[in-house]
């Protein structure tokens, strides 16, 4: 393992237990998160930064990394702990409605979806950034490449449904 990854690996677990933590405390409620700003719920604005930002950083990383290979360094790191931070405030948006009362239990099907997509993108992501799985080949760097083609896809048709628009 190379030296200049220690920083960044315990800054994915510091990463990733905050986000078990703020799952446990939003789905349990320990926190009332229950209000709302605006239109929307506090918990709805969480995913819809943390979505914004995956949906629009991630198409630049693409072009940046090989338009301005000079910045790759620190591109990578704001690509990792961006999408690190916002997988934390979606999964704080999905624990919350997952713990809703059976009267105001949600729709479930994009949305679980969504997430599962989320849970493949960000172990993927992180074996291929700190070369945990080389010895596989290019197979799941292929399969963290293809993977937010359905994010997009379905983040679509999500918030479709969630205006009302659609379902």
């Amino acid at each position: 393992m190379k030296k200049q990854w220690i920083p960044d690996i315990w800054l994915v677990i510091f990463l990733l237990t905050l986000t078990a933590i703020f799952l446990f405390i939003s789905f349990f409620r320990l926190i009332n998160m229950n209000f709302s700003i605006g239109p929307f719920r506090l918990t709805h604005w969480f995913s819809l930064i943390g979505s914004l930002f995956i949906a629009i950083f991630t198409p630049i990383y693409i072009v940046l990394k090989r338009k301005r290979p000079e910045h790759l360094k620190w591109m990578l790191r704001i690509h990792i702990f961006g999408n690190l931070s916002s997988f934390m405030l979606i999964s704080i948006h999905f624990s919350q409605q997952m713990s809703r009362s059976a009267a105001y239990y949600p729709d479930l099907g994009t949305g679980v979806t969504l997430f599962v997509i989320m849970l493949m993108m960000v172990p993927t992501g992180i074996l291929q950034r700190f070369q945990f799985i080389a010895k596989f080949g290019r197979h799941p760097r292929i399969f963290h490449t293809y993977i937010p083609f359905l994010f997009y896809m379905i983040i679509f048709v999500h918030m479709l449904h969630g205006f009302g628009i659609w379902g």
